[in-house]
């Protein structure tokens, strides 16, 4: 038995692994190891040319630089308790905001552009 890729999309995004009888290996499966550790939720793509994974996300710019204590979680806290209390929206959460809209947006555009999901 092989183990072998299951790609989809049109630039080959790797999406699981499937085993076969080695009598059924066509040319055009991607043979990996057994075992492989790539993840399969959409992360790597396969190079044709390169014969190889590559991560989706590699190339894009390093997000700007964003303090440490805007973790999603505490502005979800913060925004939350302000709704709850009758007050205004706190400006952590919409620096936190400005930031996300700003870097992260780029990076799902940028990978649903390229056959990724989100």
């Amino acid at each position: 038995m092989k183990t072998i890729a299951v790609l989809e999309g049109t630039i080959n995004v790797l999406t699981g692994f499937k085993k076969v009888k080695d009598k059924d290996v066509k040319e055009s499966d991607i043979v990996v190891p057994d075992g492989c550790d790539l993840n399969i939720d959409s992360q790597y793509k396969y190079d044709m040319g390169k014969k190889t994974f590559i991560p989706l996300g590699h190339g894009f710019a390093k997000p700007k630089y964003l303090r440490k204590e805007l973790k999603a979680e505490y502005v979800l806290f913060k925004l939350v308790d302000a709704l709850v209390n009758g007050e205004e929206i706190p400006y952590d959460c919409i620096e936190w905001r400005d930031w996300y809209k700003e870097n992260m947006q780029k990076r799902i555009e940028e990978t649903l552009k390229k056959g990724g999901r989100k």
